[in-house]
Parts: C-alpha cells; sequence; structure tokens
C-alpha cells in the first residue's frame, strides 16, 4: 500500500536553497574551447571516407581525438594537423554548403587532409581528402572557397 504525502507538511524553504543554472551565455570566444566534429554535410560524392584503408583510418580517428582533446588555438598552432585556411579548391563547394563560409582543412599524415568549415566550436567536415584532390599542387584551383 502507498503512502500519500501531505503536501502541506513538506519543508518548502528547500526551495530556496536550489542552485540556479545559467543559461544566458554570452561567450563569444570559442577559440579557447575543446574542438569539436560534425559530420552533417560530410560528402558522400566525392572524397568519401569510405576510399580510405585501414592504417590510414586509424591515423584519421587518432586526429579526430587530438582536436577534440585540444582548444582550438591549440588546434591552430599545433604543427602536426597543419591547420590551413583553403581560399581557392579544385572542385566546387556542395550546394548543401552556407554560401559565406570559410574553407579550412587539417592534414592527417603527409598527403591526407580533411576539408570542412568551423562555425563556433564546431569543425564541419565536408571532405576526406587522400589523394590531394581538393587542393592539387601545381594545378588550376578555379573555385574560390
Amino acid at each position: 500500500m502507498k503512502k500519500k504525502i501531505n503536501k502541506s507538511s513538506l519543508n518548502l524553504k528547500q526551495k530556496s536553497n536550489v542552485t540556479k543554472i545559467k543559461t544566458d551565455l554570452k561567450e563569444t570566444n570559442y577559440d579557447s574551447r575543446r574542438g569539436k566534429l560534425a559530420f552533417e554535410f560530410a560528402s558522400d560524392n566525392k572524397c568519401c571516407l569510405s576510399e580510405w584503408h585501414n592504417r590510414e583510418l586509424k591515423l584519421l580517428i587518432d586526429s579526430f581525438k587530438k582536436i577534440e582533446r585540444l582548444t582550438w588555438n591549440e588546434v591552430f598552432n599545433d604543427t602536426g594537423l597543419n591547420w590551413e585556411r583553403n581560399k581557392n579548391i579544385a572542385i566546387q563547394l556542395p550546394t548543401n554548403i552556407p554560401k559565406d563560409v570559410k574553407l579550412y582543412s587539417f592534414r592527417v599524415n603527409g598527403k591526407m587532409r580533411v576539408y570542412g568549415y568551423r562555425a563556433q566550436e564546431f569543425f564541419y567536415i565536408i571532405w576526406f581528402d587522400r589523394n590531394h584532390i581538393i587542393c592539387p599542387k601545381n594545378k588550376p584551383k578555379n573555385y574560390s572557397a
């Protein structure tokens, strides 16, 4: 048999001791936050993850872990990730990507790079480029990004 609780006998003073959670965050310096990865816009047409091999995938996962362990300021300065802005590329951005984004990439190893854009603390991945298709050296890059 369940015991009924008389609400009038409860100590209502406990309400005043409740910690309020601040919901009006005004911080705009996302560079001091840890990196987060988003796959919402990852392309399934060009430079797909399915083209990568076992060892390459391990290196990629290691890079993901590193980004999520570091703040964005640390990511920008990490020589292993070699974070860079890509203003001109060899293929057109997918149509579902916002028009005002700035394209960036980070290095997975000597040749492989991941391309995407950053919004707040998130890096939205677009391409997994293992063969320098997006930014080939000594070849035309006709699209601005």
